[in-house]
C-alpha cells in the first residue's frame, strides 16, 4: 500500500524546470496573517519568463510581437492547470496589435485563462498610499489620434486596452477562477474582470439600460460575451447570473487610461448622422474593474493624469423641467480628462438595472485596501460584497467645478454629465448629477476604516457624497456595518432612502453622519464622530453609555478548511455597548484588531453576531476574543481568551497523509478519502488532459493511451506530484 506521504519521494524530476521555488508574492508582501489565504491556491511557481522563455522551441512563429507572446504562453499556462507569466524588469510593446483586435467589435484585449497571473517585478519604491509607488515592469498599450481645440492630434486609448479575462472550453465567465496582475504599471490600460449575464445576440437586439443607444453605434452589431465593459450595460438581457472566484490586482500603476466611447454609446446619431467626432470616458467603466467572490485590490495606485487636452464635441441642452434632451447645433469645448472615470469598481456599478442580482451585491471575501485613487468627479471607489474590507485607501479629488484649471489647460470648457448631456444646477440625476462622490457602497457584513477623501460634488451638480449607501437594484438596506475611522472634508458618511439593519458609525470626521430622507434604523450607533447626526428611525444610539458594558459569552470559533475562513460567533450579554471589536493574537504577538461590528438591540435578522476571518496566519497557534465596546474602545468587557486554533493542525486542514491508495494498470484505487482532494493528469509536455474531484474510491485513466503522465494531487496544503508510466 503506497501513501501520499511516501508519494513526496517519488517526485518525476521532469518537473524541476516548471517548480521553481518562489514564494506567493501577495503573501511576501503583506506577511503571514495579513493576506487572503485563498491566494496560495495559485501556481506561483509555475513560471513563464517572457523575456528568457524560448518562445521559438516551444512553437511560437518567430519574429513575435509582445501580444502574440502574451497568448501563447497564457494558453501554456492554462493547459498546465495555471501559473505566472513573469514580465521581467523593463517595458513591453502592446501597440503592435491589428486595428481589428485592438479597437473593433470582435477585439479582445490581454485576456487571462483560468488560473494564469500576470507578475512584474517586485519594485523597490512599492508604497501606493505615500504616491511613490513605482513599477519596474511597464505595459505599452495602443491610442488613436482625435485632435483637440487647436487641430493638433491628440493621443487616447483605443477599445481594448485591458487586462482582461476569457472563459476556456466550457467554461462561462462565472467560471473563470483565480486570475490577476500585480507589479505592473499600466500605460493607457484598465483591469476589468466582468459579470456574467444573459446576453442578446448583438448590441442591436439588446435590453439593458444603453442598447438602444448603442444599437446606433459602431459597435451596433457586436456579440457580447461580457468580456467589454460595455456589454453590460449595452446588451445585457434579465437576471444576474453568476461571478468568477479568486481575483487579484496589487502593486499596479493605471496612468492615464479610461474605458473610452468612441461612437459605440451613440446618443444623438438619430440626430446628426453626420458628426464627425464622438467620444469621450465611458461613465461608469472603471480603471479597476472587478467582479468576484475572493477579491482582493490592493495597493494600487491611480495618479493625477498628465495627458488631459480640451477638444469639441456636439452636446445636448438638458431641459430642467423634464428628463429629456434637445440637441443643439453648437460644438463645446470639452476635456478628455482621464480623471473623470470611476476608480475602483467591485461587484457593483453594473449590477444595477438588473434582476436577481442580490448573490453579485454579495460576492463573498472582498478585500479593498490601501489604494490611491485620483478624481475629478465621478466615483472614486464603487464596493460591495459580504464579509469584506475597506481599509486605509484615499481618494485624492480636485472639485469639479465647469471652466476651472485643473491640468494647466486655462479655463473655458463646459462641464457635461458623460460627454454629451450638459450638467445643470439642481434637479435630479439625468439633469445634474456628475457621480462625484468618494465611496459608494452596497453589500453585508463590512467593516469601512481609516479611508481619507476630499473635494466631493461639482458645480453645477447636486451631488458630493463621501461614503454613500443608496438603494440599488436588489439592495436598499445597510446590512451589518461598521464605519470607523474615516476622514473626510467634505459631503456626508450616510444612507440616502434606506433601512440601517445593524451599523456601528464612530471616531469618523465629515459634515453629517447617519441616514437622510427615509428608512428604519435598527442596531445602529451613531456616538463619537466629529459631524452633525441625521437620523430616520428611532433604535439609534447617539450619546455615549455611562457604565462599561457587560462581556459577552466566549466567542465560538470554527475552520471552513476548503473556503479558508475562520468563523468567530459570539452573543451579546450587554444593553449598553455601541458595538463590538474582535482581536486576534497571532503566536506570541500582541492583540490586533481585525474588525468592528454593530450592536445588538432589537435583534434584526440580518445583523448576525458572526464574523469571518479571511486573513487568518498560517503554520501558527492564534487566539480570538470578543470585546463589547464603549465610546473610547476600551477593553472592558473582553470576553475570555481561551478559544486556540491552530491553523497548521492536520485536524483542520485538507491533508493527504492520511489517503491510502495502490497505482494499478489502468486505475487508482483509494482505501479511503478524505476531504476530496483533487487529481490532474498532464502529459510530459504540460498538456492537461484530466483534472477533477476525487469523489469515488475507484479513478480510472484507462482511455489514456500508452505513455507517461504527471499526476498531480492537490490540496489547500500541499501539492504532491509523481508520475504514471502506461
Amino acid at each position: 500500500m503506497i501513501t501520499f506521504r511516501k508519494i513526496l519521494t517519488l517526485l518525476f524530476c521532469g518537473l524541476s524546470s516548471l517548480l521553481l521555488l518562489s514564494q506567493n508574492p501577495v503573501a511576501e508582501f503583506y506577511g503571514n496573517g495579513n493576506y487572503p489565504v485563498w491566494t496560495d491556491n495559485i501556481r506561483w511557481t509555475n513560471q513563464i519568463n517572457m523575456q528568457t522563455y524560448d518562445f521559438g522551441k516551444a512553437g511560437l512563429k518567430l519574429p513575435a510581437t509582445d501580444f502574440q507572446k502574451f497568448e501563447f504562453a497564457r494558453d501554456i499556462l492554462y493547459q498546465q492547470g495555471g501559473g505566472v507569466l513573469y514580465y521581467p524588469a523593463g517595458s513591453y510593446d502592446f501597440t503592435n496589435v491589428p486595428e481589428n483586435i485592438s479597437d473593433g467589435e470582435a477585439g479582445r484585449g490581454l485576456m487571462l485563462r483560468s488560473g494564469v497571473v500576470i507578475l512584474g517585478e517586485k519594485p523597490t519604491a512599492d508604497n501606493a498610499i505615500s504616491g511613490t509607488l513605482q513599477p519596474l515592469t511597464k505595459f505599452i498599450f495602443k491610442t488613436k489620434k482625435i485632435k483637440d481645440i487647436n487641430n493638433n492630434d491628440r493621443s487616447i486609448p483605443v477599445n481594448w486596452n485591458i487586462v482582461g479575462c476569457i472563459p476556456s472550453g466550457s467554461e462561462t465567465l462565472k467560471d473563470i477562477t483565480n486570475i490577476g496582475i500585480l507589479w505592473v504599471e499600466l500605460n493607457g490600460g484598465v483591469v476589468y474582470f466582468g459579470a456574467e449575464y444573459p446576453f442578446s445576440s448583438s448590441y442591436s437586439g439588446g435590453l439593458g439600460w444603453y442598447s438602444n443607444k448603442a444599437s446606433k453605434g459602431e459597435w451596433k452589431t457586436r456579440v457580447p460575451d461580457g468580456t467589454h465593459p460595455f456589454d453590460a450595460f449595452a446588451a445585457a438581457n434579465g437576471s444576474f447570473v453568476g461571478v468568477g472566484a479568486g481575483r487579484i490586482v496589487m502593486g499596479c500603476v493605471i496612468k492615464n487610461a479610461v474605458v473610452g466611447n468612441h461612437n459605440i454609446i451613440q446618443y444623438a446619431k438619430e440626430k446628426y448622422d453626420s458628426i464627425a467626432q464622438s467620444t469621450y470616458p465611458y461613465k461608469f467603466g472603471a480603471r479597476i474593474g472587478v467582479y468576484g467572490s475572493n477579491t482582493f485590490v490592493a495597493n494600487n495606485y491611480l495618479p493625477k493624469p498628465d495627458s488631459c487636452f480640451k477638444y469639441y464635441q456636439t452636446t445636448a441642452i438638458t431641459q430642467q423641467d423634464k428628463c429629456n434632451q434637445a440637441f443643439g447645433n453648437h460644438r463645446k469645448t470639452l476635456i478628455y480628462d482621464y480623471g473623470k472615470a470611476i476608480g475602483l469598481d467591485v461587484n457593483k456599478c453594473f449590477l444595477n438595472p438588473f434582476g436577481n442580482t442580490l448573490p453579485g451585491y454579495l460576492a463573498e471575501n472582498v478585500i479593498i485596501q490601501d489604494n490611491n485613487v485620483y478624481n475629478h468627479g465621478n466615483k472614486g471607489f464603487e464596493i460591495s460584497g459580504n464579509w469584506f474590507l475597506v481599509r486605509n485607501n484615499k481618494n485624492v479629488r480636485d472639485y469639479l467645478q465647469e471652466g476651472a484649471d485643473r491640468y494647466g489647460l486655462g479655463p473655458g470648457w463646459e462641464l457635461t454629465l458623460d460627454g454629451f448631456y450638459e450638467s445643470v444646477p439642481g434637479g435630479n440625476g439625468c439633469l445634474s448629477d456628475n457621480l462625484s462622490r468618494a465611496f459608494d457602497m452596497a453589500g453585508k457584513n463590512g467593516w469601512i476604516d481609516n479611508n481619507f477623501y476630499n473635494n466631493t460634488g461639482s458645480n453645477p451638480g447636486n451631488d458630493g457624497e463621501g461614503i454613500l449607501w443608496q438603494a440599488h437594484g436588489g439592495m436598499n438596506s445597510i446590512w451589518s456595518f461598521a464605519i470607523t475611522n474615516n476622514n473626510g472634508t467634505s459631503g456626508y458618511m450616510a444612507g440616502y432612502d434606506v433601512s440601517h439593519e445593524g451599523s456601528l458609525w464612530a471616531w469618523n470626521t465629515t459634515t453629517n453622519i447617519g441616514n437622510y430622507k427615509a428608512g428604519t434604523m435598527t442596531d445602529v450607533a451613531i456616538v463619537s464622530n466629529t459631524g452633525n447626526v441625521v437620523t430616520t428611525g428611532n433604535d439609534v444610539l447617539t450619546t455615549c453609555p455611562t457604565n462599561s458594558p457587560a462581556a459577552p459569552e466566549a466567542p465560538v470559533v470554527a475552520f471552513e478548511a476548503e473556503k479558508k475562513y475562520v468563523t468567530i460567533s459570539w452573543t451579546d450579554a450587554s444593553t449598553n455597548e455601541i458595538g463590538f471589536r474582535i482581536d486576534r493574537k497571532d503566536g506570541t504577538g500582541e492583540w490586533k484588531t481585525i474588525v468592528f461590528r454593530p450592536r445588538k438591540s432589537a435583534g434584526s435578522t440580518f445583523n448576525e453576531q458572526i464574523w469571518r476571518d479571511y486573513l487568518y496566519p498560517k503554520n501558527i497557534n492564534f487566539q480570538y476574543r470578543v470585546v463589547a465596546i464603549d465610546c473610547n474602545n476600551n477593553n472592558a468587557g473582553a470576553s475570555p481568551a481561551s478559544v486556540i486554533l491552530n491553523s497548521g493542525s492536520t485536524a483542520n486542514l485538507i491533508d493527504f497523509s492520511n489517503t491510502e491508495f495502490k497505482i494499478l494498470k489502468d486505475k487508482i484505487v483509494f482505501n479511503s478519502i478524505e476531504n476530496h482532494p483533487y487529481i490532474t493528469i498532464s502529459d510530459i509536455s504540460g498538456k492537461i488532459l484530466v483534472r477533477e474531484e476525487i469523489k469515488k474510491n475507484i479513478f480510472s485513466f484507462q482511455n489514456l493511451a500508452s505513455g507517461i503522465y504527471l499526476l498531480i494531487f492537490q490540496s489547500d496544503i500541499k501539492t504532491i506530484t509523481t508520475k504514471i508510466v502506461r
